[in-house]
């Protein structure tokens, strides 16, 4: 039932594309449109954690482990940035 990274069909990794080309632009409407920062701010989290399925997926299908150093560096980097925009609104508001 489960496959190897090398057995998995080239069909899988197509689609898996497909749905995260269209989760990326669906975040970006919600990043565009609003309608405060707040939803802003939770619209760059959930693209950068886009971001790194990308990188994951990508890792998988080329069998290259860089990818997922790549993918950790982007978690990282999301996690800070999504506190510091928080950390920003919330004492714009004070």
């Amino acid at each position: 039932m489960f496959f190897e990274p090398g057995e998995i069909p080239s069909i899988v990794f197509e689609i898996a594309q497909w749905m995260i080309a269209l989760s990326i632009l669906l975040t970006f409407i919600r990043i565009l449109k609003g309608p405060s920062g707040l939803d802003r701010i939770v619209a760059l989290d959930l693209l950068s954690a886009i971001i790194l399925v990308q990188c994951v997926l990508f890792a998988i299908e080329s069998k290259l482990p860089l990818y997922l150093d790549i993918a950790f560096v982007i978690a990282v980097i999301g996690f800070i940035s999504t506190v510091a925009f928080t950390q920003f609104l919330k004492h714009r508001h004070d």
